[in-house]
């Protein structure tokens, strides 16, 4: 499978890198992040793992991937890329961070997605997974424009389920909950960035016969939402 390519953003730390890590060793990996220096870093010891660098909240930089991609069979795109603009009540914040979690979480993942399908219909399938957040389900205070967005992220996914019906591409969308993304603090209620990366693995490894159209993962102490 290793002339085959999956695409991963927000690929420099925690679920983004876990998955092309572990994506690697069937597939090549094109690991895409504003952070070049650090997957150079990270990925110097995977000879099948291409870090791209991109801020993916720069639409003027998607023809060049475009171009990039457009000779390359394409059978995954993680759209892992997310966060928000730190942590504000609604009536403290500020429109611009509500339209940097939007173009983050939403409108990033439309437009990939709409970069790979005309790919993904040619070769007669795919998977298209977006890495929302349980917020998206569950609110949180101080949490309005990262909620929100990933609501919006979850709402994509649904719409594009529908919209890619009987073209042999497979949308998901995986809702984690709290991820232990810090090394030197361990939270024993939080899941780890590969626990996610392997529930990846398993959707894209999945026959063209199953979807999984939508999947929360929580830490078994940890099941309080909000």
């Amino acid at each position: 499978m290793l002339n085959k390519y999956v695409i991963v953003t927000g690929a420099s730390r925690g679920v983004g890198e876990e998955t092309c890590k572990l994506l690697s060793s069937k597939y090549n990996v094109i690991a895409v992040s504003r952070n070049i220096e650090r997957m150079n870093v990270i990925f110097s010891e995977y000879k099948n793992i291409y870090p791209y660098q991109m801020d993916v909240t720069d639409f003027s930089l998607y023809d060049n991937f475009q171009n990039y991609i457009k000779d390359k069979e394409i059978v995954a795109l993680v759209n892992n890329a997310g966060g928000g603009s730190g942590s504000y009540l609604v009536e403290n914040d500020l429109p611009e961070s509500w339209q940097y979690a939007y173009n983050l979480n939403v409108v990033s993942p439309m437009s990939l997605s709409k970069m790979v399908i005309p790919i993904m219909k040619k070769n007669g399938y795919g998977d298209i997974i977006i890495i929302t957040s349980i917020c998206g389900y569950y609110p949180y205070k101080k949490g309005g424009h990262y909620s929100t967005a990933k609501r919006g992220a979850i709402s994509l996914a649904e719409t594009l389920r529908i919209e890619m019906s009987g073209s042999g591409i497979k949308i998901s969308q995986i809702a984690p909950g709290s991820i232990d993304t810090n090394q030197k603090v361990k939270n024993d209620i939080a899941i780890q960035a590969k626990d996610v990366a392997e529930a990846i693995r398993w959707i894209i490894e999945l026959p063209p016969t199953v979807n999984v159209d939508s999947m929360t993962i929580m830490h078994p102490e940890n099941q309080r939402h909000g």
